[in-house]
C-alpha cells in the first residue's frame, strides 16, 4: 500500500510517530511538508505577521502550490493530511485524482476552535472533501457521523513505544518533584496557584518564570524551558507526580489529551482532571489519580507525597497498562492502516 503522508515534520512532530508506525506496519510511506513556507514566512517577516492576522489565506499559496508541483504525475493508494490548516479545499479536490482514499487525522476539533492555531476556515471546509476522518475523541466522532455524514474513526493519542528510542533513560534529576509540562496560559495559572499542598516545579515558556517571581508566596517555581524529546521522557519517568491540566475542549469532550498516554507509557504518575475517556483508559487510584476540583487535587497531592510505594505502584501497573493494551503509536499506527486497508 502506497500512502503519501502530509503534514509538519518539525523535529518533535506528532506526524513522524505515524509516518514510522505506516512503515512498521507494511506501508510504503512518502511524506510532504505542507506547512514549512507558511511557518518560515511568519517566522522572518514582521510583514507576514501583520499580514496573517488580517488575511492567512494569502500565505498559503506557496504551500498549495508546490504540494501539486511534487505531486506531479504521482499515485497513491491513500493520501493522509494531518489537520491541513494550508491547504484548500480545492487543493484537497485536486488531490483526488491522484489517490483511491483521501483521509485526514485531526489532532484538533475539526470545527469548534479553542484557540490561535486550532483551525480555521480551510479545515471546516475540507470536512466533507476526505473519506475518512480520524479523530481522537469519540464525541467528534459522533458529530462528524451525524452532521457531516462523514466516514469518522476513533484513533486515540499515545505515546512513543519504540524500544531504542526509550532506551537509556537513566538519571534522576527530577525525583520526586511535582512536574507541570506546558504553555502558560490565565486558567492553568489560576488552577497551579490554588496548589498550596506540595511544591510544583512547572516546565515550559518564560511567562511563568513572570509568574513565581511576582508571587513569591505561591508553591510554583520555574523549572525552565519546555521539554522535549529524551529530556521530556526523562522528566515524566522520573518526577513524583505529573500534573495534567486538560484544556476547556477536553472538558467538553469528556475526552483526554497526549499526556494522558504519554505520561504513563513513560512510567508516570499522571494526575488528571476526571473524564470519561481517560477513566476507561487508566482505571482510578490504581492506574491514574483523577480530580473534579482543586481542593480534591489538593488532598490527593499531598497523600502521594507521603506515601512513596503508593506512587511506584500506581506508576508500575500504569505502564503494564499502556503496554498490554497497545496504547502505543506503533499500535495506533497500525489500527489506522486496517481501517484504510478495509476501506480500499
Amino acid at each position: 500500500m502506497k500512502i503519501l503522508v502530509l503534514g509538519t515534520f518539525n523535529e518533535f512532530a506528532l506526524e513522524h510517530y505515524y509516518l514510522n508506525g505506516l512503515k512498521r506496519a507494511g506501508a510504503d510511506c512518502s511524506y510532504f511538508d505542507i506547512a514549512h513556507d507558511y511557518d518560515t514566512a511568519i517566522e522572518t517577516s514582521l510583514l507576514n505577521k501583520f499580514i496573517n492576522r488580517l488575511s492567512p489565506s494569502l500565505l498559503f499559496e506557496p504551500c498549495n502550490k508546490k504540494l501539486l508541483q511534487f505531486i506531479g504525475n504521482k499515485q497513491f493508494d491513500a493520501i493522509l493530511v494531518f489537520k491541513g490548516m494550508t491547504l484548500y479545499p480545492a487543493t484537497l479536490e485536486k488531490l483526488k485524482s491522484h489517490t483511491k482514499l483521501l483521509c485526514c487525522y485531526n489532532p484538533d476539533h475539526p470545527f469548534k476552535f479553542y484557540s490561535t492555531g486550532s483551525g480555521n476556515k480551510n479545515i471546516v471546509n475540507s470536512i466533507d472533501h476526505y473519506d475518512i476522518y480520524f479523530t481522537y475523541a469519540q464525541k467528534i466522532a459522533e458529530q462528524l457521523k451525524q452532521g457531516w455524514k462523514t466516514e469518522a474513526h476513533v484513533i486515540p493519542f499515545g505515546y512513543d513505544d519504540v524500544p531504542q528510542l526509550n532506551a537509556g533513560m537513566g538519571g534522576n534529576p527530577y525525583t520526586q518533584q511535582n512536574l507541570f509540562i506546558g504553555a502558560w496560559d490565565k486558567e492553568r495559572m489560576d488552577w497551579l496557584l490554588k496548589i498550596h499542598s506540595v511544591g510544583i516545579v512547572v516546565y515550559g515558556d518564560p511567562n511563568w518564570a513572570k509568574l513565581s517571581n511576582q508571587n513569591r508566596s505561591t508553591n510554583i517555581s520555574y523549572g525552565g524551558k519546555p521539554k522535549y524529546g529524551m529530556e521530556y521522557k526523562m522528566a515524566l519517568q522520573n518526577a513524583g507526580t505529573i500534573i495534567n491540566l486538560l484544556r476547556r475542549q477536553n472538558m467538553e469532550e469528556d475526552s483526554h489529551n497526549m499526556r494522558t498516554f504519554e505520561v504513563p507509557g513513560y512510567g508516570g504518575l499522571l494526575v488528571s482532571n476526571r473524564t470519561k475517556e481517560q477513566s476507561q483508559f487508566f482505571e482510578e487510584d490504581k492506574e491514574a489519580v483523577y480530580f473534579d476540583e482543586v481542593g480534591e487535587l489538593n488532598d490527593k497531592l499531598a497523600f502521594l507525597s507521603k506515601n512513596e510505594s503508593v506512587a511506584n505502584n500506581i506508576k508500575q501497573a500504569a505502564k503494564t497498562r499502556s503496554e498490554k493494551s497497545g496504547y502505543g503509536y506503533s499500535s495506533r499506527s497500525k489500527e489506522m492502516f486496517e481501517i484504510m486497508l478495509k476501506h480500499l
